[in-house]
């Protein structure tokens, strides 16, 4: 039986860019034929040190701070999610990101999901390098033609991701993805030791509320296209502090297993 013969794709929506602030999660279970057997989502109710919703993230995914008032917080969603998922792979469309949100959750609640995880984005960007955008909706495109979804809907997102992963198999085959998989290098959040949160290249990065990004850039903030997060350097200025700015995130190299 392949590793990834059965498997469960997972997509995460935040209230802010605080890689915590998870506000919904939705999750598919693809079965060995490729078609979805199953699917979880919920709305999440972030937690108090990040639960500001920033509009620019309520513009992609709809989500509003009244709609989870009564929804479940990570910690209260996790059982059900950890069996749903049991023991199998996890696979998400840029697992950079829903990756570091699962770690960012772990921080605050204490809990990991511990699955092994995979990727579309990075086979993608491996086995058809040339076709422009590696966009989940591009990418949709590509492999289901003519499907179509909701984007950047939690469940619909982690469906589509699952088909996609489904007929990357049935395309490429399991070996030519392990091989892919093998050399995938990722990154995790952490805080350090003395509470200076920045990463292995001298960034601090930063949440910055959508109406202080011009309070951010007179402070020295600049922008990282590929994190989409504000960063300053962290031997050149202290963080520049304003209203809801502020650094949130450390990160370091790992091994996606």
């Amino acid at each position: 039986m392949s590793d990834f013969e059965q498997f469960v794709a997972i997509d995460f929506e935040t209230a802010n860019r605080s890689r915590a602030s998870a506000c919904a999660v939705g999750l598919a279970l693809i079965d060995p034929n490729g078609e979805v057997a199953r699917t979880y989502y919920t709305l999440l109710k972030p937690h108090p040190t990040v639960s500001y919703f920033d509009p620019g993230n309520i513009g992609i995914h709809g989500i509003y701070p009244e709609e989870v008032v009564g929804a479940p917080t990570w910690e209260e969603a996790l059982p059900a999610i950890l069996d749903f998922i049991g023991d199998l792979p996890l696979v998400a469309h840029n697992m950079d990101f829903d990756g570091s949100v699962m770690d960012a959750l772990a921080e605050i609640y204490g809990q990991q999901v511990p699955n092994r995880r995979l990727c579309t984005l990075r086979v993608a960007r491996a086995l058809n390098p040339y076709e422009g955008s590696k966009r989940l909706t591009c990418v949709a495109q590509h492999y289901l033609l003519d499907y179509d979804f909701e984007h950047h809907h939690a469940e619909a997102d982690a469906i589509t991701c699952g088909l996609i992963f489904a007929e990357m198999r049935r395309q490429h085959g399991d070996e030519t993805l392990a091989k892919i998989f093998a050399g995938n290098q990722g990154r995790r959040r952490y805080a350090g030791e003395d509470g200076q949160l920045q990463d292995t290249t001298g960034r601090i990065y930063l949440n910055v509320p959508y109406r202080e990004k011009e309070a951010a850039k007179s402070l020295g903030a600049r922008w990282d296209p590929t994190r989409k997060l504000w960063y300053v350097l962290a031997e050149k200025v202290a963080p520049p502090m304003g209203p809801g700015i502020e650094p949130f995130a450390r990160w370091e190299p790992f091994e996606i297993q």
